[in-house]
């Protein structure tokens, strides 16, 4: 009987430590400043994040940098939603969304629906404890009441104690979704907002990953990564290491989770105001990323993928879908040839082969307007051992495609070194040749000369060449319109 005793008042005891702790149930949730004693770091982290400041009153909202509508008075103002990253919506006095939207990327005012006196029914996403029957503070416009606005602990953890919360994808897809599963919904060239788990779904991480995999749900989304891209893609993260665009501080998001969604406010043709939730790139320069009538991002055996226009063309405006296609293909392929690429600037300088002391090739691509200039010499020696200099100029145009470029070989008579030079030197056609371009750094070259110079003692000569690439040239290279260029090696 004493042990039972004992038993049924450890239980008692028990049950009434955990209705006096902070965060036990929805009905006793007093705000999550009551968690803020014993997860102090996650409750910093929430106070500077959007998930507090989706819903905030007017009263609260007013010590922030945030500028009021034309004609309003802070006192006229009951709500204020976001504010934090993209946008800031003004609800009246009476609860009504105003039509002047502020955008806080571009400092400027836009409509937001067209007209005011519209009614604000996104609380159930906005705030903690949302009931949907009634109005929050008796605002005729504002459908729905709380406990608590934007987005606290307990919306998540759900008052439970230890504070546990889904990790499945799922649970951050009843608020982040914008449409019907195995859809991605689009307007005016743009992926809608709010849809990042749409996007998540038709995406290559669908199946192996989960939101919080990535982000620390108390962070600020472009705070609180927790799992990088090379963790997981170290292969692509060491080819891409080093080159010029690492350097110059383009990352895998940049170009795998470009800008493509709109949620306040474009900032260019192909730059939305937040970062895309696809992460594969379709590198076809003719593929559209929406369906014929916009309203939806097109999938191709369930998967969604961003296109050239958005993951590339918006910072290499200067470059054709075209071009861009052929330095993507096979981007992250460490060993990848320039059969895509073909021919192109990058190719210029020393070339040569290690068996063949003394001579050398000296060649120059450069873009001349649309068409691609070609220009080659070789230091060599004749059947005498006397040095002999050769040119080549393209038979015909330079390819577009490919990797060779035929030639007529040229020899230059009658020069003297210094002032007694008074006559221009003769050029006579020595030949024909190619040039072959397998990699930046792997070629090949095949001279072949006319009948007069095999009778001189001259004969066909093939065999490889190479090249010593030193950090930070540019090879692969295409030119943009501000003279930029880029590289893939």
């Amino acid at each position: 009987m004493k042990t039972m005793r004992a038993t049924l008042l450890a239980t008692i005891v028990a049950a009434l430590a955990l209705i006096l702790l902070p965060g036990v149930s929805s009905a006793q949730f007093s705000g999550s400043e009551s968690c803020a004693e014993c997860h102090g770091a996650q409750y910093e982290d929430w106070v500077a994040s959007g998930h507090r400041m989706i819903l905030m009153s007017g009263e609260n909202a007013r010590h922030r940098a945030l500028p009021l509508p034309p004609g309003k008075t802070w006192d006229e103002i009951s709500y204020v939603v976001g504010g934090n990253k993209t946008y800031a919506l003004y609800l009246d006095s009476q609860g009504y969304i105003l039509d002047d939207q502020y955008n806080l990327l571009t400092g400027e005012w836009s409509s937001a629906h067209g007209s005011n006196m519209v009614p604000y029914d996104c609380a159930s996403c906005h705030s903690t404890g949302y009931e949907a029957g009634g109005n929050q503070d008796g605002l005729p416009g504002f459908i729905g009441t709380f406990t608590n606005p934007g987005v606290q602990c307990d919306y998540c953890h759900a008052g439970s104690h230890p504070a546990e919360a889904s990790t499945d994808a799922a649970f951050c897809g009843e608020c982040h979704n914008h449409g019907a599963e195995g859809t991605v919904a689009a307007a005016d060239g743009f992926i809608l907002s709010e849809g990042q788990y749409n996007e998540f779904l038709v995406s290559s991480h669908a199946n192996a990953l989960d939101c919080v995999s990535c982000h620390d749900p108390h962070e600020t989304s472009e705070f609180g990564i927790t799992l990088e891209c090379g963790d997981c893609h170290s292969d692509n993260a060491a080819s891409y290491s080093g080159t010029l665009m690492d350097l110059a501080g383009v990352d895998c998001t940049d170009c795998h989770m470009p800008p493509a969604t709109l949620s306040a406010q474009a900032l260019g043709p192909h730059t939305g105001d937040m970062k895309t939730h696809i992460f594969n790139i379709n590198t076809d320069p003719a593929a559209s990323m929406f369906t014929p009538d916009g309203s939806e991002v097109v999938l191709t055996d369930g998967e969604a993928a961003v296109t050239l226009d958005f993951a590339c063309q918006r910072c290499h405006a200067g470059a054709s879908l075209e071009v861009l296609s052929k330095f993507s293909k096979d981007f992250h392929e460490s060993n990848v040839g320039l059969q895509h690429v073909g021919l192109n600037p990058g190719l210029s300088g020393t070339w040569f082969n290690l068996d063949r002391g003394g001579e050398g090739f000296l060649v120059e691509f450069a873009y001349a307007g649309p068409a691609l200039y070609f220009f080659g010499s070789f230091y060599t020696y004749d059947n005498e051992g006397n040095m002999v200099w050769l040119t080549f100029q393209p038979a015909s145009s330079v390819p577009d495609t490919g990797t060779t470029v035929e030639v007529l070989a040229y020899i230059t008579e009658g020069g003297r070194f210094g002032e007694g030079n008074p006559d221009k030197p003769v050029p006579d056609q020595f030949g024909t040749g190619s040039f072959t371009f397998n990699t930046c750094t792997s070629g090949s070259v095949v001279i072949n000369p006319d009948q007069a110079f095999l009778d001189a003692g001259f004969s066909n000569l093939a065999y490889d060449l190479t090249r010593l690439l030193a950090p930070g040239v540019k090879c692969p290279t295409f030119e943009n319109d501000s003279a930029v260029t880029i590289s893939t090696n």
